[in-house]
């Protein structure tokens, strides 16, 4: 038996390994028992599935297997295959996040989010909705797994000193029970039918003895209250307006705060991952889909897709905001609504001044100050970028793109133009003058009133970015998820296996649409719960592709459900990096998220009710752009 069980912890230990080497060989009969590309492309996609499903090896690194695999197999050249992991969609997906990280570096998405958090007020109901507000609007525009890590840090700080307020408020309760029953406590020789307390000093926990069940709670009673408890009047009472004296420690066995901090978790975490979905640059799948119907426009009717910054946000940002707005909803229900909270905390935010959270969030704010110098251009730069994605080419006016150099400008361009003018714009305003150098006297030069440190008599001119905090911070391991990505999709295309799974999914065809978009959003909802968002995009967009035009429908009419459904992995913590975060925090479990996010899958009705109303209108879905599978050889001059 304990061989057994320590073969059985080998086996675990080394899962990954067995994984990587078994899962290719259990799969080699399917390319060399059917003949045909298909079946070569149909092995990489499914051992491309298992390695992203369990982890077997690093997700970028499961993204690297096309480079060596697909040449081998014959389904791409080797020259053709590596250009896929830099697309245009990938530059514009990098220059949007190297404009996040100045965001992020001169502090600004910080002043953002306690500016909502300062406005919303600290009831429970609300702060909730200011959190999930600050982070669905930052993750928009800020890899969401740094939205995620920067508001919960934020979130930490809300709730110690939540917990100090409850803390005070049971301090005074206890005061009043303990005036009323413990008036006659002999403190010579116990002789009374009020419970017994035995007081531990050092610890401040109570053991407290009641009809012979020993219950053991969280006593909120200083040494000099419990010196005068025992007769002792040589202290004087304690003062309750000091919160030090409670402990140091947030109340974390209260049942009302562990379901208020579950709740306020759990809020920011689903916020990030919706919010991602809002716009093009907010998510790595949605790079991935609109890369993949650019190849379709363009092999069909030599032309770009109609999937752009502007049109995006026609579709995403009204179903992100609705379907965040329910799940607020829902997760005021399940955690701050019922089972008194509203009891338990009516008198933390109705206090003689003010609320102790709100007065600490607005202090933070005023500590940061005006906004300063570097603040001001990094959101100047920012809307200029978001202005120039918008009216570039919007689809239904001509854009500055479209008088300016049509088919030549994309939002690649954009990104990356607005990342440059951020390595030359100087971090501090430049000031005229002269310095004096302490050995040589006098030295006339520009300076830059800087902190610290920075000289720039020496050349070190610090600018909104620098090269080292995109080296340090920047997620360059996106680059090959998204390719391989990539990769896999072109594959499957030319392959023809997407076209084999497409004819054999329109057995569904004698669904309503409607109901087979719910189905779609429905499935690619539950697998991102296994898998990274890009790999579950990657994976699905050729299919849905595919299937949409044996049924004569417009490819957009699944693609759109389908990417944006990758953005609802709600139920286990390796779902998302956001999930993983949260996860990590020790606050919320698996079961947690289980409980909060099974139901919220429902939400993909969202998806179906934009896809059928305004979705329709702008992209005309039931509309066929080409004949089966028809492929024009574009010529560009």
């Amino acid at each position: 038996m304990v061989e057994l069980k320590i073969f059985i912890a080998t086996l675990w230990r080394y899962r990954k390994l067995l994984v990587a080497v078994v899962t290719p060989l259990v799969l080699l009969p399917l390319p060399l028992l059917i003949q045909g590309q298909a079946s070569h492309c149909g092995f990489v996609m499914i051992l491309m599935a298992v390695y992203w499903c369990t982890e077997a090896l690093p997700l970028p690194v499961t993204g690297m297997i096309p480079i060596f695999l697909m040449p081998l197999l014959g389904l791409i050249k080797s020259q053709d295959l590596v250009m896929l992991y830099l697309k245009e969609s990938t530059m514009m997906f990098i220059g949007g996040l190297m404009v996040a990280l100045a965001f992020q570096r001169c502090g600004l998405h910080r002043r953002v989010a306690l500016s909502i958090l300062s406005v919303v007020g600290v009831k429970p109901i609300w702060l909730m909705f200011g959190f999930m507000s600050a982070t669905w609007f930052l993750s928009m525009w800020i890899c969401n797994a740094a939205t995620t890590l920067m508001m919960l840090t934020i979130l930490e700080a809300v709730l110690v000193k939540l917990g100090d307020a409850m803390k005070i408020k049971k301090y005074q309760q206890s005061r009043r029970v303990q005036d009323n029953g413990y008036k006659n406590i002999i403190t010579d020789d116990v002789q009374t039918s009020a419970p017994v307390c035995n007081v531990n000093m050092k610890d401040l926990m109570v053991n407290c003895v009641s009809n012979g069940h020993l219950e053991k709670e969280t006593c909120l009673i200083d040494v000099k209250e419990t010196d005068r408890l025992r007769g002792n009047n040589d202290h004087d009472v304690l003062d309750e307006s000091s919160s030090d004296d409670y402990g140091e420690e947030v109340c974390i066995d209260d049942p009302d705060f562990i379901r208020l901090s579950k709740g306020m978790t759990l809020a920011i975490v689903y916020a990030a991952n919706i919010g991602g979905s809002a716009t093009l640059t907010g998510s790595a799948p949605n790079v991935v889909m609109k890369n993949f119907a650019d190849q379709l426009w363009m092999n069909h009717l030599c032309r770009a897709s109609p999937v752009n910054f502007a049109s995006w946000m026609l579709i995403g940002t009204p179903t992100a905001l609705m379907t965040v707005v329910i799940i607020w909803l829902w997760l005021t229900i399940l955690y701050v609504r019922p089972r008194g909270f509203k009891a338990c905390c009516k008198n933390v935010d109705i206090m003689d001044e003010e609320n102790t959270v709100n007065t600490d969030i607005k202090r933070d704010l005023r500590e940061l100050g005006k906004m300063k110098y570097a603040e001001w251009l990094v959101l100047l730069v920012f809307i200029t970028m978001i202005v120039l994605w918008f009216f570039r080419s919007p689809g239904f006016f001509s854009g500055w793109a479209d008088v300016l150099r049509p088919r030549f400008i994309s939002d690649s361009m954009v990104s990356m133009m607005c990342t440059v003018v951020l390595f030359i714009i100087p971090m501090y305003p430049i000031k005229w003058g002269s310095e004096k150098r302490h050995d040589k006297g006098p030295l006339n030069l520009i300076s830059l009133g800087s902190p610290k440190g920075h000289n720039p008599a020496l050349g070190n001119v610090e600018t909104l970015l620098n090269w080292q905090t995109v080296h340090e911070k920047f997620p360059w391991s996106l680059i090959f998820l998204i390719g391989g990505g990539f990769a896999l999709a072109e594959a499957s295309l030319t392959s023809g296996l997407s076209n084999e799974i497409g004819k054999a999914l329109t057995i569904f065809d004698v669904l309503p649409h409607w109901l087979m978009i719910t189905v779609v959003a429905f499935i690619t909802a539950l697998l991102t719960e296994v898998t990274s968002n890009p790999a579950a995009c990657s994976l699905v967009m050729p299919i849905l592709a595919n299937m949409a035009e044996k049924l004569d429908l417009n490819p957009l009419y699944f693609m759109f459900p389908g990417v944006l459904a990758t953005s609802y992995a709600f139920m286990l913590p390796v779902a998302t990096p956001p999930n993983a975060i949260a996860f990590s925090y020790g606050r919320i479990t698996v079961l947690d998220m289980i409980k909060a996010g099974s139901l919220l899958k429902l939400t993909v009705f969202v998806l179906t009710l934009a896809t059928e109303s305004w979705g329709m209108k702008y992209f005309h879905f039931d509309e066929p752009l080409w004949n089966g599978n028809t492929t024009v050889l574009c010529s560009i001059n």
